[in-house]
């Protein structure tokens, strides 16, 4: 068995936070995986921590090592899972990296229809978008489309960079009624952005 001390030092922000889990997490699959060193599953864990860190590289090693000690062709049903996780994943990895023909070759290894449906769509929609296609073309086209204040490319806005609501006091006329002037009243502005609503309360 093994135990680990899980207390961080006051991490900076949650990517701080995840990264220092994840490397805790990548400790104890490792020592897991020499302790049973013919069980897949520290192996195919592995793989996850590789993958949720980016390391797509070092992911599809592990994918692979765990492959192999996964019995084929069993039917058992949480073995044919595990095995369906592994190649679902791998394929994700060669996806990040750009290598669409080896995720098509893993293509095959997926039994479950509405995954492997979803999956070939991606493929076949990357496929078309990479064929023939200039990077400056590109490029020059989403600079066009994006105005430089609204980096999306929907039509209508849900956010702006400035506010573009109307002042209004939150002191309203029902409040005002209730209260005394001996009385406090205590407001919680969440997200005020440029406090507009703030200041129309203050000065009113």
């Amino acid at each position: 068995m093994f135990s680990l001390n899980t207390r961080m030092s006051h991490p900076d922000s949650l990517t701080t936070r995840l990264t220092s889990l994840n490397n805790l997490a990548e400790i104890a699959y490792k020592e897991a995986a020499s302790l049973a060193p013919g069980d897949p599953l520290p192996l195919s864990n592995m793989s996850s921590v590789k993958f949720e860190l980016g390391q797509f590289s070092a992911a599809i090693g592990f994918i692979n090592e765990s492959l192999a000690l996964t019995p084929e062709g069993t039917d058992d049903v949480t073995t044919k899972r595990r095995r369906e996780t592994l190649y679902s994943r791998l394929i994700k990895c060669y996806l990040h990296e750009s290598r669409y023909d080896a995720a098509k070759q893993v293509l095959d290894q997926i039994t479950d229809q509405n995954l492997k449906s979803s999956i070939h769509a991606t493929l076949d929609g990357v496929s078309a978008w990479t064929k023939g296609r200039d990077a400056g073309a590109h490029r020059s086209l989403a600079l066009e489309r994006v105005p430089r204040f609204k980096p999306y490319l929907q039509d209508v806005p849900e956010s702006f960079s400035m506010g573009h609501d109307r002042a209004e006091c939150l002191l309203d006329l029902a409040i005002s009624k209730s209260c005394s002037a001996e009385d406090s009243l205590s407001f919680l502005l969440c997200g005020s952005g440029d406090s507009r609503n703030l200041f129309k309360t203050i000065l009113t």
